[in-house]
Parts: C-alpha cells; structure tokens; sequence
C-alpha cells in the first residue's frame, strides 16, 4: 500500500489518527493536499423534515461511512433523511466517499405509515465518482421520482467490494419511478457494480427510459421482489438483466449485447405489501414467476438462454443479428440476421446512439402492453399500475414522445434504416 502512488491508509487509536499517504510526484508542502472528515454536506440533524427544494448546488467531498442496509441511519452527501416531498434538482454531486444522494431510513419515523415519509424528485442532477452508490436507500425511496440525472463513475477506484455497489440500489421502496437517467461506468472490485439495482422487497416498480451500459455487472439486478416490476422503453447495452425477482414486465426495450440470467434465491424470504401500502401481507422466496417480455428489440443476444418458468410469457419481440427467440412463448416475434450495426458516441453530459433496422419491426401487429397484457401478478394481486392505481399503458418512448402505435423498441419515431438517439442531462434552473 505505502508503495503504490496515490493511496493512503490510516491508523486510529483513542486520542489521534495517524495518516500515511504516497503523493507520488506531488508534494504536499507546496500544494493543497485535503483531507475529508465532514460526513454529510446537505442534510438535516432530525428526522422527518418536508417540503423541502435543493436546488442547483455543487455538493463534493462528503466522507460518509459504508452504507449497508438495516443501519439506524444511512448518510450520504445529500440526504432527506426520511422526510418527505424534498426536492433535489440541479445539482453536481462528485466525489462522496460512499453514497452520493441517500433516501435511506432514519430512526424516529413510522415505516409502516407510507404516508409519514419519501414522494422525493431527485432529478437533473450530474453524479460523479461516488464510491459506494450514486443514489441508495432503504426504505426512504417510496413513492420517489429519480428522473433525468446522469451517474458515471461510480466506485471508480475500485476500493469496494461488496454487495452494495450501484449507481442507483433501493431496498424496500413502494411505487418507485426511475426514469429518463443516463447510468454509465459502474466499476467492480467484488461481488457489485450494477446500474440500477432493486435490491429486497421492492414493489410497485417502474424502470422507464433510461440509457445503461459499460456496468461490469448487470445493468439491471432485481433482487427478491415479488412484482409488479415495469422495465420499459430503456437502452441496456453489454451485462444485461439478473434476477431472482417475480413478476416482472420488460417491455419496448433496445437490449443490445444483453443476457438474461434468472436465477433462484431459496435460502431467504422477503416480504410482499398490500398494493400501494407498506402493510406486510406476506414473504416469500425468490423464485422466477410470472414474468413477460413484449414488443422488445434484442441485437446479438436474446431469450435463448431464459429457461420455461411458471407464467412466463414472451411475444412480439424482435431479434436481429444472432439473437434468438425464447422456449416458451414468441409466437409472433420475428427473427432476422440484419446487422443493427449499434454505435456509441459519448460527450461530458450526454450520450448518442445510432443503429439500424429493416422492416422487421414494422411487420408486427404488436398490442400495446397495459394491465390487459400484462395481467394481475398473483402473488401481489396487482397489475402495472401507477401509486394511485390508475393501470398504466405503454405509451411514451425513451424520450418522452407519444407513441402513435406500440412498434417494437424504445423510440416512437423508430424508421427503416439508420435511427439516432441522443440523451443529455437537462438543467432547469427556477428563480430562487
């Protein structure tokens, strides 16, 4: 360690912290050399503040603490420590030590009230090099927007292990929207590193518009969930899906180079809400059931390799260069060798796309998929449906536009021959 340039290690006894560090070819008597201690920059001493908006401020060098799951309090840079309806748009978060934005429990407040805390919009934020996770809580994330923000290089100097390693990772969160954020750059070091990660009871989920990739793990792990879960209109490229989730729906999504990976998790049980509550009703094991894919567009790797499971379901899907239909359903899905001949160009604050199709898409006469297609998932007794339980109908692309029919893949306006997309983080500034 004292060696290797640009790390350090401390030692700390009741009275001092003695710090060695190797600068390397800095010296630090003659430039600034900082040493972090503040746990939080931007976060309440109470639980349970509301209505409150932060807006457009450059929040860097928090030194929170490892945030697992079940701790009395989760920290990050910026937090509402259990509140609700804060708002936090505009902002820079770089360089916390582990969780940049933490919607993580709190003591002091009722969590099965699920009216007591969350419904946060974290949106238009740029995250940066956050250790742990960009975006992570447990609990807190109920009824939460986390919409249009870009999250790169997390855990970026691979000093972490464990199993907490995410852009974004939310345990038990109710009637959670994630949508329209451009995750890229989720390094490992063991076991994590996965773009959006729902980790342990999560329901009422929707997953909608966002660009994935270069994730050296999945770029979407659902894990012990029981449904309904909506992963629609996204762009996954390169680790794909895992899950040991039931009740999934994946829907208009551009999977490009992705596996899917279903597994089986029956040494733990996670618990199951009465729609739209966090009332425990139930647990269970994590057992692959009940989950569908409609009207997706697979380029290179497809549903070949997801084994038949109870209420599996899959059709008109579209696989093109390689990948292969699924062994249990795909009845009027369409297989073609066209390249999609898929490029990435990528800027400071943004990302564009382009790819190709023929006229395979458009042979389809694909449904749209809402609560008719979809169906009630048994063992929540809930359809995809909003937190108000209006059911939901895929209706809107990537990036924001109506669909005037349900064509295959992410985008509305999707032609034969050469199709673009380009994502950028929007800043909103409002009078303040």
């Amino acid at each position: 360690m004292k060696r290797q340039p640009h790390t350090w290690c401390c030692r700390a006894t009741e009275n001092n912290t003695t710090i060695w560090a190797n600068f390397g070819k800095a010296n630090p008597n003659t430039q600034l050399a900082e040493i972090n201690v503040r746990e939080s920059v931007f976060m309440p001493a109470e639980s349970g503040l509301k209505y409150i908006t932060v807006n457009g401020f450059h929040l860097l060098h928090s030194a929170e603490n490892w945030e697992p799951p079940g701790l009395p309090l989760q920290v990050g840079a910026i937090g509402p420590r259990m509140g609700k309806h804060w708002i936090i748009e505009n902002c820079t978060v770089t360089n916390a030590r582990c969780v940049g934005i933490s919607l993580g429990q709190a003591p002091g407040v009722d969590y099965s009230d699920i009216d007591a805390f969350g419904a946060h919009i974290v949106r238009s934020n740029v995250i940066r090099r956050c250790g742990e996770a960009g975006i992570a809580g447990q609990k807190g994330a109920t009824r939460c927007l986390v919409a249009g923000n870009l999250i790169e290089d997390t855990n970026y100097r691979k000093e972490f292990g464990g199993w907490e390693t995410a852009a974004i990772k939310f345990h038990e969160s109710v009637d959670t929207v994630i949508c329209g954020n451009l995750i890229r750059r989720v390094c490992y070091e063991k076991y994590g590193a996965f773009g959006i990660w729902m980790d342990w009871a999560n329901q009422g989920t929707r997953i909608t518009g966002n660009v994935i990739y270069d994730t050296q793990a999945a770029n979407v792990f659902l894990e012990m969930n029981h449904g309904p879960i909506l992963v629609d209109s996204n762009v996954l490229v390169g680790q794909g899906v895992r899950s040991n989730s039931e009740g999934c729906v994946f829907a208009h999504n551009l999977f490009v180079d992705c596996k899917f990976d279903m597994v089986s998790d029956t040494t733990r049980s996670s618990q199951y809400y009465q729609p739209h509550t966090r009332k425990e009703v139930g647990r269970k094991h994590g057992v692959p059931a009940d989950d569908k894919w409609f009207n997706n567009v697979f380029v290179r790797r497809g549903l070949e390799g997801v084994k038949k499971a109870p209420g599996y379901a899959a059709d008109y899907n579209v696989f093109l260069e390689g990948a292969q239909k699924s062994s249990f359903g795909d009845e009027h899905s369409v297989i073609h060798p066209a390249e999609a001949e898929f490029r990435r160009e990528e800027s400071p604050l943004g990302v564009s796309f382009r790819f190709r199709v023929n006229q395979t898409p458009f042979r389809l006469n694909a449904p749209w998929v809402d609560d008719k297609l979809a169906g009630v998932l048994p063992t929540v007794g809930q359809t995809i449906e909003d937190a108000r339980g209006r059911a939901i109908r895929v209706d809107t692309d990537l990036l924001g536009q109506k669909r005037a029919a349900p064509v295959a893949g992410p985008l509305a306006d999707l032609k034969p021959g050469e199709n673009a997309l380009h994502w950028s983080v929007k800043r909103q500034y409002k009078n303040r």
